[in-house]
């Protein structure tokens, strides 16, 4: 675990939200991410104003993808290639 400022996102129904400066304490190894008390009231707080836009730091254009079309179903394997002993 180590010190660290990080980001987080948070939708709100259909608006997402990116918080940064978030100090956290951060593992590198899973990429989990820790806040203390103080920290969570923090983002708790501006969660329920309703991030409200003359209060952000700056906008961001995010693109949507959709995967959509896109999925390519592997074939289930048959009986003889289950049963095979590699």
């Amino acid at each position: 675990m180590r010190e660290a400022l990080v980001k987080s996102t948070i939708w709100i129904g259909e608006h997402l939200h990116i918080v940064e400066d978030i100090p956290a304490q951060f593992c590198d190894e899973c990429m989990e991410q820790f806040y203390d008390e103080d920290v969570t009231d923090a983002v708790r707080r501006l969660t329920e104003l309703g991030f409200p836009a003359e209060e952000a730091k700056s906008q961001m254009t995010v693109p949507v993808f959709s995967i959509t079309g896109r999925i390519k179903r592997r074939r289930p394997a048959t009986e003889e290639e289950l049963l095979a002993d590699y």
